[in-house]
């Protein structure tokens, strides 16, 4: 019998129909003043700013201070930042960048072109590498308000716009001598965003005040920002019904407390748009010799029903997944690719075909199974997936480490046959986070979020290859749907489910930003209605 019921938890069409997109309904005349507490559904970070990563804890507080020269919104058209204007010359290898003028950092020292020039070439060249960033030539400081960036070779404008949205700006003044990502700032960074860091009491709260020489005038609209943190999931909800907590992002309470929010008349539960669906993956290790092959892989993903877990597990606010491209990415998604629809009968036979047989013991082989520690959710995926396995005459050890332990686990000692965790799905551009799980420039020992499978061909190199510098965008999205197919039908890991985070947050509050990342938006413009 298996450990969860396909009839439990299923959520309701009429549920279904409460979620709303957070863009919905905040209208209005901006109000001055008051003070908001919010969190984010992940544990504190080990510091307000982790340059090159570090997940989305610290991108949430180093958004409020930092700054990007441009802003995705959520219908993957893109906004002016820190660059009032773009162009691109005629061979879409150089990229003129004119710069805001009169704006200041926290410590009162002009941003000028010197600091995106620093910026680019010695923090994102340097510790984000990958992408179109391996063909960064130079960045030149045309005059204190201009830059030119060069690429030895042509780049699609799509994923320069992406690479200027993802990575911060970062004052030159205060990182140029030393370690980058050891600088003492980093726990108290100094930015150009509406919100100057004020304190940090660690294991419980940051404060930050408002920057009042910040280039919009008028925000920030809120006099105070707290964030703070809550270990337990359960406890943000109770904060929220208590009204301690004004507002949580990226699904910071239980699914399964989701219907009493909705129902509760202070508060608006609100999905952060398609364009902003994570997604949850089944990995292989490929260095295991029998997940090596890919006809095992692809028998086992005959044995999960995908429905059943979205359904459960995450009580109806999750779907599917058919591909590492998400059905939200307008832009490259295809429903063109190889299914590995529930066929438990088709996962034996096939096992038994690879030369994977049911023993004299009844076993057909062992594995360690991990669920990475990012959620309550995992841990039950987890359970799910052994069951699946066992009923298959495989053996399993199931270990459900905490977050640190699951990156080390992961990314560093690749201590794992097959784990169930974050990633492997793309709801906007695909090159280079997405892509280097597939890749071999994506194995990079100890570097979360990269290649853990191991997997690596020539033929996937080269097909990535060609899709990260193919500047027609009708060639690059056929491209990129050949990648999905490719990637699902070798399966070194394949999403199983497409998550949109959810938001829960006072009515009072008014969060109009079009951003297609909301927590990791400025939130200068969020304001109190009362």
């Amino acid at each position: 019998m298996r450990l969860l019921s396909r009839r439990a938890f299923v959520l309701s069409a009429s549920a279904l129909a409460l979620t709303t997109s957070r863009h919905a309904a905040f209208a209005g005349t901006p109000q001055r003043g008051g003070s908001i507490t919010a969190t984010i559904g992940y544990p504190e970070p080990q510091a307000m700013f982790v340059p090159g990563g570090g997940g989305g804890s610290p991108g949430f507080t180093a958004s409020k201070v930092l700054e990007r020269l441009v802003r995705l919104n959520a219908d993957q058209t893109f906004s002016p930042g820190l660059a009032e204007s773009w162009t691109i010359s005629a061979d879409s290898s150089a990229f003129t960048l004119r710069l805001r003028r009169g704006v200041t950092w926290h410590d009162g020292k002009d941003f000028t072109a010197d600091d995106v020039a620093f910026s680019m070439t010695q923090y994102w060249k340097a510790l984000t590498p990958g992408g179109i960033l391996k063909v960064l030539n130079d960045v030149q400081v045309a005059d204190r308000h201009t830059v030119v960036v060069r690429f030895t070779r042509p780049v699609p404008e799509f994923s320069f716009l992406i690479l200027m949205d993802t990575n911060y700006i970062i004052p030159k003044h205060i990182y140029e001598t030393g370690n980058i990502i050891l600088n003492p700032v980093n726990s108290a960074p100094i930015g150009t965003g509406p919100w100057k860091f004020k304190k940090w009491v660690r294991g419980s709260y940051a404060e930050f005040a408002p920057n009042e020489n910040y280039w919009i005038p008028g925000q920030p609209y809120l006099d105070q920002l707290i964030i703070r943190w809550w270990r337990d999931p359960a406890s943000r909800a109770a904060a929220l019904e208590s009204g301690d907590l004004d507002i949580g992002v990226t699904n910071p309470v239980p699914l399964g407390d989701l219907k009493r929010l909705q129902q509760n008349e202070a508060l608006s539960v609100t999905w952060d748009g398609d364009g902003n669906a994570g997604g949850v993956a089944i990995h292989f290790n490929t260095r295991h010799p029998i997940l090596s092959q890919r006809p095992v892989r692809q028998a086992i993903l005959h044995a999960i029903d995908r429905k059943f877990i979205t359904e459960t597990v995450y009580y109806g606010f999750a779907k599917p997944a058919i591909s590492p491209i998400f059905s939200s990415n307008k832009r490259y998604f295809t429903a063109d690719v190889p299914r590995y629809d529930f066929e438990p009968a088709t996962t034996a036979k096939l096992l038994d075909q690879a030369g994977y047989p049911i023993q004299p013991d009844g076993k057909r082989f062992a594995v360690s199974l991990v669920a990475s520690g990012w959620s309550e959710e995992n841990g039950k995926v987890g359970a799910y997936l052994k069951q699946v396995l066992e009923d298959l005459a495989i053996t399993v050890t199931l270990r459900v480490p905490d977050r640190p332990n699951s990156l080390k686990i992961l990314y560093t000692d690749y201590d794992f046959d097959i784990a169930y965790s974050q990633g492997g799905g793309s709801s906007t551009e695909p090159v280079p986070l997405l892509t280097q799980l597939f890749t071999s420039d994506g194995i990079a020992k100890g570097v979360p979020f990269r290649n853990a499978s191991g997997y690596a061909t020539t033929e996937m190199d080269a097909l990535v290859e060609r899709m990260t510098y193919e500047v027609d965008e009708q060639r690059r999205r056929l491209l990129v749907q050949e990648f999905a197919r490719f990637a699902i039908s070798e399966a070194p890991l394949f999403p199983l489910i497409e998550w949109p985070s959810h938001i829960v947050a006072r009515k009072s509050l008014r969060t109009p930003s079009r951003s297609a990342y909301f927590a990791s938006d400025s939130w200068g413009d969020v304001w109190n209605a009362g």
